[in-house]
């Protein structure tokens, strides 16, 4: 009974407080719970860094698509005056020059 005894005091901090129980001793639940704060903290941060990371390439992509119009659009222009001269203009066409 003394070893028990010792144990139990080897157990109790300088101040006569009980030292607190690792997690490893802990049930499944109450690591669980320790742990939730932490894991919706992790969840919430991971979740603003898809979000930041889906933002960015989504303006990427729309900047990419922006400049292919672009180019897509001057070279129209460009082949539309080097045909101008073959077709009337749509005023003559319209009587008004």
């Amino acid at each position: 009974m003394a070893d028990a005894a010792g144990s139990n005091e080897s157990r109790l901090t300088k101040n006569g407080e009980p030292l607190p129980i690792k997690a490893l001793f802990q049930s499944p639940q109450q690591a669980k719970n320790s742990s939730k704060l932490s894991d919706v903290t992790e969840e919430i941060f991971l979740q603003a860094q898809i979000d930041e990371h889906l933002q960015r390439a989504k303006q990427k992509l729309e900047r990419e698509l922006h400049k292919e119009r672009l180019a897509s659009l001057r070279k129209v222009v460009e082949q539309l005056g080097e045909d101008e001269w073959r077709f009337s203009s749509a005023d003559e066409l319209l009587g008004l020059r």
